[in-house]
């Protein structure tokens, strides 16, 4: 039983009966004292509360920490894969380069140091023919180079099977310079008019070296009135090369060649305005442009 006093100051009473046969107890409590009591079950209560919060907070926190580690963890695992794929192009890259130059060395092509720019300077030469002027990914690039890979396969094993054709077809860089005439409709070096070239020429130092285009017979070693010092190379198959303009002759008729070795001296001599070679390849007779054979 509580029995509170007039007087907001004045202390509770509580009357204890602890049973029916004991004598009632009075407990005075002070208002103050419930006030004191409440404040701290309540700051008690809010710390709970507070507490609660920063572990259910916590939690979520951890949550989160983990959910970033497992992303963390397949974007690694992503990046593993990936660089996996990487080495393995390069692999195949390397393997497929390795696989070009074995054909190239089959083949008898020589490694290409300088690259040719068509200039029209330098020496020019030869025959004019007359014209009339009415006349994604990784995977996908993985895929592709597996399948060229392949292709190189075969290529190598019909090269190992015919190397004598390969090596009889005219693909060699007859001398290095610059193109200095094309093939085809050309001005005139000698006149004002339009001219036919049945070949190429190709613009350096005098003395350079001239090279056979492919394994042949030397058929025609000597002077002729356009091409100057000329020689002619006999390849099989209907294919016929002819080198022209040389200050010197370094074969003679008969002589075997082989692709990419010396035959002569690049120079000036027969209807030339300057140090260059005449190159011209041969079809069953009929010249043919050049740069469908060249590399």
């Amino acid at each position: 039983m509580v029995k509170k006093g007039k007087n907001k100051k004045d202390p509770v009473q509580m009357l204890i009966i602890p049973d029916l046969d004991s004598k009632p107890k009075n407990l005075s409590i002070s208002r103050n004292t419930i006030m004191q009591t409440a404040i701290v079950i309540g700051i008690f209560l809010l710390g709970v509360a507070l507490l609660g919060w920063a572990y259910l907070s916590g939690m979520d926190q951890i949550k989160h920490v983990k959910e970033i580690s497992q992303e963390n963890k397949a974007k690694d695992k992503q990046i593993e894969q990936l660089n996996t794929e990487i080495a393995e192009i390069n692999k195949r890259q390397e393997e497929i380069e390795r696989k070009q130059e074995e054909i190239k060395k089959l083949m008898g092509i020589k490694q290409d140091k300088h690259s040719r720019l068509i200039r029209p300077s330098g020496g020019q030469g030869g025959k004019d023919w007359g014209v009339s002027r009415s006349g994604g990914g990784v995977s996908r690039l993985t895929s592709n180079l597996g399948r060229y890979d392949k292709e190189l396969d075969q290529m190598m094993a019909a090269v190992k099977n015919d190397r004598r054709f390969f090596r009889a077809i005219p693909n060699q860089w007859p001398a290095e310079g610059d193109i200095s005439s094309d093939y085809g409709l050309r001005k005139s070096p000698f006149s004002s008019g339009t001219s036919f070239h049945d070949g190429i020429d190709i613009a350096n130092n005098a003395g350079t070296e001239v090279l056979a285009a492919a394994d042949g017979i030397v058929t025609f070693a000597g002077y002729m009135p356009v091409y100057g010092r000329t020689i002619i190379i006999d390849h099989g198959y209907g294919l016929q090369t002819k080198y022209g303009h040389n200050s010197n002759l370094l074969v003679a008729v008969g002589d075997k060649v082989k692709k990419g070795e010396q035959i002569a001296e690049m120079g000036n001599t027969g209807r030339s305005t300057g140090p260059h070679l005449h190159f011209s390849i041969y079809k069953n007779g009929q010249h043919q442009d050049p740069k469908l054979y060249l590399p």
